[in-house]
């Protein structure tokens, strides 16, 4: 990315972590996708509902800990 050796220090770790959070999720898409196409709902259904409560869970841990330091 040519753009991002201009960016401003504080930009780089988000672009980062935006582009890692996007494979991550087309990585469990296709996960689930391929659970489903081969007549696992169930387990598909398991997958992105784990990930949803895990995500939230670390994103409220991830809050909290930025109130406490701040």
């Amino acid at each position: 990315f040519p753009y991002l050796d201009r960016a401003p220090a504080a930009i780089k770790p988000l672009v980062v972590g935006f582009l890692g959070g996007l494979t991550t999720f087309s990585t469990l898409t296709v996960t689930v996708a391929n659970s489903i196409a081969r007549g696992k709902t169930l387990s598909g259904i398991g997958l992105i509902s784990s990930q949803m409560i895990v995500g939230v869970g670390f994103a409220v841990v991830g809050y909290i800990s930025t109130i406490s330091l701040f």
